[in-house]
């Protein structure tokens, strides 16, 4: 095409090379592209972008191949950088939303409703960290802040085992520190460990069944 071209119809083509910027279709319309393989493709280093209306909703870097998710900028080396923020006064998720499902009908199996093998094989002593959270409360409020919360007790079995987080670790299960300096509600600790049943367990219970001759 040279030229400007108006179809208010059906076009079949198997190639369309364009000379200039083009555009297809309009606002309001509906826009599908099929087939067994459909491909989109920059021949150069530039985006590929998807707008909603105006807005710019997610790019795919021509450069790195990143997908950017709410952002224009690529600031690291991931592949999915997502940007996400809220204003409001009730409860809200400014970043992912996921629900899964386990409903197996076989006895005896791992379930995972997310699964994520990190291979650490570097040629140097490093550190690695298989999932990394950091919150920045940087405020004055007396806010409540939670780095990770995990809640394994919703729904009403009490049957079997349930545990919100279990470490398992070459030197430790679990390690907790604690600076001690946000004290005005609640005296700090590295470990806290609370029961919420007046009839049986245990706030903290610690036993080994194979230490009989640690030193």
């Amino acid at each position: 095409l040279t030229g400007a071209a108006s179809v208010g119809g059906t076009l079949t083509a198997n190639t369309i090379i364009p000379n200039a910027a083009m555009t297809i279709g309009s606002f309001g319309q509906t826009l599908s592209l099929q087939g067994s393989q459909v491909s989109i493709t920059s021949t150069s280093t530039s985006p590929i972008i998807f707008n909603a209306s105006t807005t710019e909703v997610v790019r795919i870097d021509g450069g790195t191949g990143q997908i950017l998710i709410g952002t224009s900028t690529a600031t690291t080396t991931a592949k999915v950088v997502l940007w996400g923020g809220v204003a409001a006064e009730t409860s809200s998720i400014s970043g992912v939303y996921q629900e899964s499902r386990i409903n197996t009908s076989l006895s005896g199996n791992f379930q995972f409703g997310n699964r994520h093998i990190v291979y650490v094989a570097p040629t140097a002593s490093t550190s690695a960290v298989g999932e990394f959270v950091r919150m920045i409360d940087n405020t004055t409020a007396s806010n409540t802040v939670f780095g990770i919360e995990v809640q394994a007790n919703s729904g009403t079995n009490n049957a079997g085992v349930n545990t919100a987080i279990r470490g398992a670790g070459r030197t430790f299960g679990i390690q907790g520190i604690s600076t001690g300096e946000a004290g005005d509600t609640l005296v700090p600790a590295a470990v806290l460990a609370e029961l919420q049943n007046s009839t049986q367990g245990n706030a903290l219970r610690a036993y080994t069944s194979t230490g009989s001759t640690i030193t």
